[in-house]
């Protein structure tokens, strides 16, 4: 099967300190990455590096064996990133939120967003202000952002952050069935992904 994603040498500074250096791997459809790295060693840059709000110091990022710098929206729109924070908007309720997100995607009707509610666990908070969510809920409604596009690439941060037990098991399906229909993921993690069936790779920042 080919790559659909490569990097290539990816390099990366910080203040003139090397983050990282000659970051290479290729990804086939099903692939999962998940990136280990004590605090400071680059996890999150690698991301923002891949989604395009960062720019790195040397390497390059192909996608379907094209340079993304040569790409305009096609890589972009196969894009799904959740970082470290949930960039939830504390105004708008978790309804609302969720529209805003869908409509960013462009996707989902109403009763598609209904469901989706129900599969995070927050069909009864719907028209809750986000401002009232605990800290894992607020996390559940990120993670719904997965669920209204059909992004074949997932950049995930972090992901069992403040979420309890079942809101893990949630991010393992979640993980599991994009990965068995096709899509990708890269996971920056302190800790292993499961579930086991996904036989996610590795490697660790230093």
């Amino acid at each position: 099967m080919s790559a659909i994603l490569k990097v290539d040498n990816l390099t990366c500074a910080f203040n003139e300190n090397e983050l990282f250096q000659g970051i290479s791997f290729d990804l086939v459809p099903g692939d999962v990455l998940q990136v280990f790295g004590a605090n400071g060693s680059g996890k999150t840059t690698l991301l923002r590096i891949l989604c395009g709000l960062k720019r790195p110091d040397e390497g390059c990022i192909y996608w379907q064996d094209k340079d993304v710098r040569d790409l305009e929206s096609e890589y972009f729109e196969n894009l799904a990133f959740i970082g470290h924070l949930s960039g939830i908007k504390s105004g708008l309720t978790v309804s609302e939120n969720l529209e805003q997100q869908c409509v960013l995607a462009g996707t989902a009707s109403t009763c598609e967003r209904r469901n989706v509610l129900e599969r995070i666990g927050l069909a009864y908070y719907a028209t809750t202000p986000a401002a009232h969510l605990s800290t894992g809920q607020r996390r559940r409604l990120a993670l719904a952002r997965l669920l209204v596009g059909e992004a074949r690439i997932w950049l995930l941060d972090e992901p069992y952050t403040s979420l309890d037990e079942t809101g893990r098991l949630l991010v393992d399906e979640l993980l599991l069935k994009h990965s068995h229909g096709g899509g990708i993921a890269i996971i920056a993690t302190h800790e292993p992904v499961g579930p086991e069936p996904l036989n996610p790779r590795s490697f660790t920042l230093a």
